[in-house]
Parts: C-alpha cells; sequence; structure tokens
C-alpha cells in the first residue's frame, strides 16, 4: 500500500502515491487514470519532492495525452448500468454472486458488483464508496485557503456544488465522483474561492485562476462529461 502525499508547483496541485519499494533508481509513473506514482527506497518527503519537480513538465504532458484519449462517452450504456464512470475512466459493470452488496472490485477496466443490485443500487454502492475522496479533497483545499468549512456531501443532480458562506458551509454532489479528479479539484477550489468573492464576477474568476491556473482548459475537457450528474 501506498503512501499519498500533496505537492504544489506553481499553483498546480498534485497527488502523489509513493511506494517504498527497493529498487535501484527511482521511478515515476502516471496511470491512464492519472494517478501518479512514486517509486524508489525509503526516500524522504524532500526526494520525492525534488524528484517530482524535476519531471512536473513530464506529467503534466503525460495527464493531457491520457485525457485526450478519452473516448466520447456512452451515456445510454452508462444509465442502463452497463457501465460506470468513476474519476473520469469508463468500466463495463460485471454482475457476480460473491460480491458483496456495498462494496465493488474494479480490475482493469472492468467492475465488478453484486449480482444483487438494482440499477439503482449500484449508482448508490459507486457514490457511497467514494465520499471519502471528496472530503479528502476538501481537507487538502482548507489548509491552502486557510478555512475549514462544515461540508456536506449530497445526491445533488442539478449543481456540482455550492458555498453558503455565512454559515460556513460547503456543500458538493456525490456525482462529482463519475468526474475526472481534476474537475472536482476545480469544483472544491470555485467553492473555496466564494468565501472572498460572492458572485461570479471577473474578480471571482481572477481569484481562482490564481490557485487553478488551468481551470479553463479543464471546463473545456469537461464539456463531455455534464451529463454524468444528471441521472
Amino acid at each position: 500500500r501506498g503512501k499519498d502525499i500533496n505537492f504544489s508547483f506553481d499553483n498546480r496541485h498534485y497527488k502523489i502515491t509513493y511506494i517504498n519499494s527497493r529498487i535501484k533508481n527511482m521511478k515515476i509513473t502516471v496511470k491512464a487514470n492519472n494517478d501518479i506514482y512514486v517509486s524508489g527506497y525509503n526516500l524522504s518527503y524532500d526526494q520525492i519532492k525534488e524528484f517530482v519537480y524535476k519531471y512536473i513538465n513530464w506529467i503534466d504532458k503525460a495527464i493531457l495525452k491520457n485525457n485526450s484519449r478519452i473516448d466520447n462517452i456512452n451515456y445510454n450504456d452508462y444509465l442502463d448500468g452497463k457501465t460506470m464512470w468513476v474519476y473520469g475512466k469508463e468500466y463495463e459493470v460485471c454482475f457476480i454472486d460473491d460480491m458483496p452488496l456495498k462494496y465493488y472490485s474494479i480490475v482493469d477496466n472492468k467492475m465488478y458488483v453484486s449480482n444483487k443490485l438494482t440499477k439503482e443500487g449500484l449508482f448508490k454502492v459507486v457514490k457511497d464508496n467514494n465520499l471519502d475522496y471528496l472530503s479528502e479533497r476538501v481537507n487538502f483545499y482548507a489548509s491552502i485557503f486557510d478555512k475549514i468549512p462544515n461540508l456536506v456531501i449530497k445526491d445533488m443532480k442539478s449543481k456540482y456544488g455550492y458555498n453558503r458562506y455565512k454559515d460556513n458551509v460547503i456543500c458538493l454532489s456525490k456525482r462529482l465522483i463519475h468526474y475526472p479528479k481534476e474537475f472536482i479539484d476545480y469544483v472544491i477550489v470555485h467553492e473555496f474561492c466564494h468565501y472572498y468573492v460572492h458572485n461570479h464576477s471577473k474578480d471571482f474568476y481572477i481569484l481562482v485562476s490564481e490557485y487553478m491556473p488551468n481551470y479553463k482548459e479543464i471546463l473545456k475537457r469537461v464539456k463531455k462529461f455534464n451529463l454524468l450528474i444528471k441521472y
């Protein structure tokens, strides 16, 4: 099991999974789902950070290349429960006998779930098993913005999220877990910025760009995913 480490470079934020492995040379890998792994033996935090920084441009290019490979989404298969999208990646849904009702398993491009699940149950299981990720990303940005919100995660299909700043509440849609991780980060940054600018004016998006300079490119890439929240 790897250790997750968060890094920020030029207002770009990266989650690195460090694998402590007895290998001769350090190794960095960007998976097809854009998860980033660094392998090496007994590396310190500073060693990992220096290594990642050395290859940061290569990482960005690999992520961009992965994103460009995503095919158009077959919404009918998705809505019928034949495929499932998790963090921007599509999986073929396979129903089996010995899978616990509350969990699922992913192997390669297939998601295995209990054959006792309904289509609605499938979506609920996938969402419920990924809520911790939304909480983790909010906690990560809470330290950057120096704000600790009361987080609410609801099953919204009309909004990605909202900030009720007077009550110190950030609310996120459970359905965000179907979207690429970079877009989830954008939504969270967007809501944190509403602590400082309470509308969507030019000043608001200038603030967003300070924390996420590539947000416009993220929004362009995510257009194809827009219906994933509306089932």
